[in-house]
C-alpha cells in the first residue's frame, strides 16, 4: 500500500480505531517540536490533534481522519494541506 521510499519522508504519529478512523493521540506537541528540531517537513497525525501540532510546525501539518486518508497522504509526498489556529 505504502513504499518504503513514501514512509520514509514523514513522521506518522496517530491510534488507528477498529473502524479505520484515527483517534486523538496524547503527547503530539513535543513530537512536533522534535520533529522540527530534527529537520522533518511533514507530519502525518490525527486530523484532531493537528492545531496542537501547528503550534510548533505550522506548514507541514498533514491532518487525517482515517487509514484510508494516511495512505493517500503519505504516497501523495506533498498534500501538506495548511492548519489554521
Amino acid at each position: 500500500i505504502v513504499s518504503a521510499e513514501a514512509v520514509a519522508g514523514p513522521l506518522v504519529i496517530g491510534e488507528l480505531s477498529l473502524d479505520g478512523t484515527t483517534r486523538a493521540t496524547r503527547g503530539v506537541l513535543p513530537v512536533a517540536a522534535a520533529a522540527r528540531r530534527d529537520g522533518l517537513a511533514r507530519v502525518v497525525l490525527p486530523a484532531a490533534n493537528a492545531s496542537e501540532a501547528a503550534a510548533v510546525l505550522p506548514e507541514g501539518i498533514v491532518p487525517v481522519s482515517s487509514l484510508t486518508d494516511a495512505v493517500a497522504a503519505i504516497n501523495s509526498g506533498d498534500s501538506v494541506r495548511a492548519v489554521t489556529l
